[in-house]
């Protein structure tokens, strides 16, 4: 069975939490099955998605409620929220709360991929001129 969490961590380097909120990497399909069967939504259906790097999956919890469902995140390849469910299907445009929340993840994320690339440049430029 091919594990999940390898997967997201190779992508995407990601902050993981807040003062009230965890960002849950699932580790294998059958997490994504339980989290569509708990919220009602069709989450389990992504898995060949993530194997094929075109998205990745996050769960958000309240660190009150760690272990219950809350939100499932689908981020696309160029670190946009593509979309955020709840029980139902709902969406997270439904919550002030969670509006603010989305926004603030998707600008960290972004600002640390750009970190990213940034060293990644500086690292081949620091290789090119030492040959």
């Amino acid at each position: 069975m091919k594990q999940i969490k390898p997967i997201v961590e190779e992508l995407f380097k990601i902050p993981l939490s807040d003062d009230d909120y965890e960002i849950i990497v699932p580790a294998c399909r059958e997490e994504l099955i339980a989290e569509s069967e708990k919220l009602h939504h069709c989450v389990r259906n992504y898995s060949k998605n993530i194997y094929e790097h075109s998205c990745v999956i996050v769960f958000i919890r309240k660190k009150s409620a760690i272990d219950t469902p809350f939100y499932t995140m689908e981020i696309n390849k160029k670190c946009n929220i593509q979309q955020c469910r709840t029980t139902g299907n709902k969406s997270y445009e439904n919550s002030d709360e969670m509006r603010r929340l989305i926004a603030s993840y998707e600008k960290s994320m972004k600002e640390n991929i750009k970190r990213v690339e940034h060293a990644e440049l500086l690292e081949k430029l620091r290789f090119q001129a030492a040959a």
